[in-house]
């Protein structure tokens, strides 16, 4: 028995249909019941509950002999770093009380760092504390910055005619794909090839700067003119806030940034065969196409 946290979320879902199509038993988990009913259908055990519920999380571990967990972001947390920990905290306690032998995690580039890091602040948290599981086997899947975000620029990029975010725009990092990240996933959750406690990075096709990714997207649309415009760190902080995110979960998204343009966050990351992954900027240039096109509000 598989249980999957976060199954309705960018990487949850993909996992979970791959996992159900193969034939496996698994149990999906997240809070809006309705979300999970399609899995329900195609044989999956459904709980809806709140991670941040000890004894939920608990009672959806029973059972099951390997898991894959992440941490959600609550846009709205007061104080994302505690809801973090407590997230956690109760999967650590669920483990211990269940017969889990594996597990996959969905951390971040910069989780080796202790702090300064922003939203990944956690996902450290979450490595140091798995790892301290002796009989555990462990395998971090340390993603890099998902191309889905970009979606989120939409609005941005029709309202005001270009991308404005606080990376520097020449910097070169990697870049990839949520079903790329999804499929490395799967197929650690399928071959259990993981003997101990391991990590393993997802970079994506290439390393691209955020002049480059405004060109390839602004071929997609039509729009030969787009560009990335650089802004201040307070003032993306400030429109973070603007847009109902809570000044706890913009100052750790603003901080996860400004550790990128200072070179910490892949210090330790090189590029090999192993992590880079096959979808390209200009593959996904297409969804976003069709998403700018559609008339539909943009929530991701």
């Amino acid at each position: 028995m598989y249980v999957i946290t976060g199954a309705t979320g960018k990487t949850g879902r993909i996992i979970s249909n791959i996992l159900l199509n193969q034939g496996n038993n698994i149990r999906v988990i997240a809070r809006n019941e309705k979300r999970l009913w399609d899995f329900e259908e195609h044989g999956a055990e459904i709980m809806p509950g709140n991670l941040l519920d000890k004894d939920f999380v608990v009672r959806a571990f029973k059972r099951a002999k390997i898991a894959y967990i992440m941490i959600p972001t609550d846009p709205v947390s007061g104080d994302i770093y505690q809801l973090q920990k407590t997230l956690v905290d109760n999967y650590i306690e669920a483990i211990l009380q269940s017969d889990i032998t594996h597990v996959v995690t969905l951390s971040s580039v910069g989780a080796h760092l202790p702090d300064r890091v922003g939203i990944v602040q956690g996902l450290y948290y979450m490595e140091q504390r798995l790892n301290q599981i002796e009989q555990l086997n462990l395998l971090h899947v340390r993603a890099t910055y998902f191309m889905e975000n970009l979606f989120r620029t939409i609005d941005m990029v029709k309202s005001a005619g270009k991308i404005m975010m606080s990376f520097n725009p020449r910097l070169k990092f990697p870049i990839t794909a949520k079903r790329d990240v999804a499929k490395v996933i799967v197929q650690h959750l399928l071959d259990l090839d993981f003997d101990g406690k391991f990590v393993r990075y997802v970079l994506g096709e290439r390393d691209l700067s955020f002049n480059e990714v405004a060109d390839v997207l602004g071929k997609a649309i039509g729009n030969r003119d787009l560009i990335y415009s650089q802004i201040m760190y307070e003032n993306a902080r400030s429109a973070l806030v603007r847009s109902g995110m809570s000044e706890s979960v913009a100052d750790a998204q603003v901080d996860f940034i400004r550790a990128v343009n200072e070179g910490r966050v892949f210090e330790r990351v090189k590029r090999t065969s192993d992590n880079t992954t096959p979808i390209s900027i200009e593959e996904f240039s297409r969804q976003y196409a069709l998403i700018y096109e559609s008339r539909d509000p943009v929530i991701f």
